[in-house]
C-alpha cells in the first residue's frame, strides 16, 4: 500500500458515516410541536386615545353684563343623571342675583360632570327664556345614536 493512501482509507469510511446519517428519513414534527414553535408577535400597544377638546359657547357681551334675580334653578332632559344630583351642582346659584355669564359658569358644572364620567357628548345650556319669576331654567342635551348596523361583508 502506498503511504499517500493510508489518510485517504481512514478518512474514506468518516465520509461514508456522515452520509449515511444525512441520507435517513426526516424527523416529522407534529402540528403542536410546530405551533410550539413559531413565534407569535406581541400585538403593538395602542396609542393614546384621542384628546377630545369642545369649545365652549360664548354669550353674547350685551347680555353678560345684565344681572337678574335667581330664585330657583331647574334642570331638563338629563337622563344619565338624576336631577338632585345635578341640582346640587348649581344650587349655589339659588337665591343669587347673577348675570347670564355666571348662570352660564353654573351650567358648565353640569357639562363637566358629565364630562369627568365619560358622556363627552352632553352639554348643558341656558336656552333662551323669559324669567320674571326667578325660575331659571338649564336644559342638558345629549347626542344620541340612530342605528348601529354591522355588515359583515366576509362570506
Amino acid at each position: 500500500m502506498y503511504p499517500s493512501m493510508k489518510p485517504l482509507l481512514f478518512a474514506m469510511p468518516m465520509a461514508l458515516a456522515s452520509l449515511s446519517v444525512q441520507a435517513a428519513d426526516p424527523v416529522v414534527s407534529s402540528a403542536g410541536s410546530l405551533l410550539q414553535e413559531i413565534q407569535t408577535p406581541t400585538p403593538p400597544l395602542p396609542p393614546n386615545a384621542p384628546v377630545l377638546t369642545i369649545k365652549r359657547q360664548s354669550v353674547g357681551h350685551l347680555l353678560t353684563t345684565t344681572p337678574f334675580a335667581v330664585k330657583h334653578i331647574e334642570i331638563s332632559g338629563n337622563a344619565a343623571f338624576d336631577t338632585q344630583t345635578l341640582h346640587a351642582l348649581v344650587a349655589t346659584g339659588e337665591g343669587k342675583t347673577l348675570t347670564l355669564a355666571q348662570l352660564d359658569a353654573l351650567a358648565a358644572r353640569i357639562t363637566d360632570y358629565y364630562h369627568r364620567h365619560g358622556y363627552l357628548l352632553v352639554r348643558a345650556i341656558v336656552p333662551p327664556q323669559a324669567s320674571q319669576s326667578g325660575n331659571v331654567y338649564i336644559k342638558v342635551i345629549a347626542a344620541h345614536y340612530g342605528q348601529i348596523k354591522l355588515d359583515n361583508g366576509c362570506n
